[in-house]
C-alpha cells in the first residue's frame, strides 16, 4: 500500500511538473520602465537606442540572451521584410533589476517610412527579449515602442 501510494505521488508529481517547478523554479521577471516608449520619424536615426529596465520579482536571476524586433503599421499589416531577426545580448544581472539598451529601429525600416509616412505610421515595434535563469530556464518577455 505505501509502495503504490510513493509510486502514485511520484507520477503525480512528475507528470504534472510540480517537482520541476518546486525544484527548479524560473526567475520571475518584470518589465519596469520602456524609455523612450515614442519616436519621432523625422528625428529619429537608425541608431536610436531604447533602455528597457527589468526587474526580478524572486530572487531567481536571468541573464538577458537575445532580442527581436518585429514591425506593425497602422492597421496592423505586419512588416517582415524590415524586422531585426534574433540578436545576441552579452549580459549578466548583478542586482534586483537589469537596464537593456538595444536599438528598435533599422535603416531599411526608416527609409521606408521617409517614403510613405501617412500610409503606414505610427508603426508599433515589438521587441522580444529573451532571459535564461540560473535553472536553465527561457524567459520572453514582450515590450513595445512605436515610431511616429
Amino acid at each position: 500500500m505505501v509502495l503504490f501510494f510513493g509510486l502514485a505521488l511520484g507520477l503525480g508529481l512528475f507528470g504534472t511538473g510540480c517537482l520541476e517547478k518546486t525544484l527548479l523554479p524560473r526567475a520571475e521577471i518584470h518589465i519596469s520602465k520602456v524609455e523612450p516608449a515614442d519616436f519621432v520619424a523625422s528625428t529619429t536615426t537608425a541608431l536610436s537606442q531604447v533602455t528597457i529596465t527589468c526587474a526580478l520579482e524572486n530572487k531567481i536571476y536571468a541573464n538577458p540572451v537575445s532580442y527581436s524586433v518585429s514591425y506593425r503599421t497602422n492597421t496592423g499589416q505586419a512588416l517582415t521584410s524590415v524586422r531585426l531577426p534574433e540578436t545576441p545580448i552579452h549580459g549578466r544581472w548583478e542586482s534586483d533589476s537589469v537596464t537593456v539598451v538595444i536599438t528598435p529601429f533599422s535603416a531599411q525600416l526608416l527609409d521606408l517610412v521617409k517614403l510613405t509616412p501617412s500610409l503606414i505610421t505610427p508603426i508599433t515595434a515589438t521587441i522580444r527579449l529573451t532571459f535564461r535563469d540560473a535553472n536553465d530556464n527561457l524567459i520572453v518577455k514582450e515590450v513595445y515602442c512605436r515610431l511616429l
